[in-house]
C-alpha cells in the first residue's frame, strides 16, 4: 500500500488531461498533438529526479536528526531517521516536481501548436 503515491506519480503524465478550449478545435488533430506532447513529456527523467531528492532529503535530515539527536543524547539514531526520513521525503518532493514539469512541457506543447489551454 505504501507503493501507491509513488505509483500514482509516476504515471502522472500518462493520465494527465489537460484542459483546453475545445471552441473551433478538430479533435481527431487534438488527440494526435496530445499524444505527441505527451511523447516530449515522457523523456524527462522522473527517476533520476527522484534520486536526486532523495540524496538532498536524506543529507539535509540527517544533519537535522543529528543535530536534534545530540540533545537528546543520541546523534548517531536521531541522524539515521532524519535521513531515512528526509530520503523518504525527498523522493516524493522529486518525483512530484518531475511530474509537475512533465504537465507544464505538455501544456507549453500543446499552446505551442495554437491551443488554448486552460489547465
Amino acid at each position: 500500500m505504501k507503493r501507491l503515491p509513488i505509483l500514482l506519480l509516476l504515471t502522472g503524465c500518462a493520465t494527465y488531461q489537460p484542459l483546453i478550449d475545445a471552441q473551433g478545435v478538430d479533435m481527431n488533430a487534438y488527440a494526435t498533438d496530445l499524444q505527441q506532447c505527451r511523447q516530449y513529456a515522457a523523456t524527462v527523467n522522473t527517476g533520476a529526479e527522484s534520486a536526486n531528492g532523495t540524496v538532498i532529503g536524506a543529507t539535509i535530515g540527517a544533519a537535522l536528526g543529528g543535530i536534534v539527536g545530540a540533545f537528546a543524547g543520541e546523534p548517531g539514531k536521531g541522524a539515521a531517521y532524519g535521513a531515512a526520513y528526509g530520503g523518504a521525503n525527498g523522493m516524493l518532493a522529486g518525483a512530484a516536481d518531475a511530474e509537475s514539469g512533465k504537465q507544464s512541457i505538455v501544456q507549453r506543447c500543446l499552446a505551442g501548436r495554437g491551443y488554448s489551454v486552460l489547465r
